[in-house]
């Protein structure tokens, strides 16, 4: 009997896409997987959309104009957005905030 290789029999599927970092509950879940590897995920996405000089400048300029400071979520996006032009706002937020994994992710892990 064949077994099911899509993504969302792996039990981390799960784990990984559920819930959504900007839908925690309580603040012992901010360490979980769902920050970190989505974190990740999404930093690397970032990365492949934008080309490796930009991605750097975005980090560069994020650590250095932000290393005392608090910040969000929308001001890294605003930032990369600053540094690459409109394309990381459509991104960002489906990878980092919204439950579930985005259709191009899941159609690109089923295609290979």
């Amino acid at each position: 009997m064949p077994s099911d290789s899509s993504p969302e029999s792996d039990p981390f599927f799960e784990e990984l896409w559920f819930p959504a970092p900007a839908a925690l509950e309580h603040p012992s879940q901010l360490f979980h997987t769902p920050v970190y590897g989505r974190g990740a995920m999404t930093l690397q996405a970032l990365r492949e959309k934008v080309g490796d000089a930009t991605f750097l400048e975005i980090l560069r300029s994020w650590y250095s104009d932000n290393k005392y400071g608090n910040v969000s979520t929308g001001d890294f996006i605003d930032l990369a957005e600053q540094k690459s032009g409109p394309r990381p706002r459509c991104l960002l937020p489906n990878l980092a905030l919204r439950g579930g994994p985005p259709r191009e992710l899941v159609s690109h892990t089923m295609t290979g």
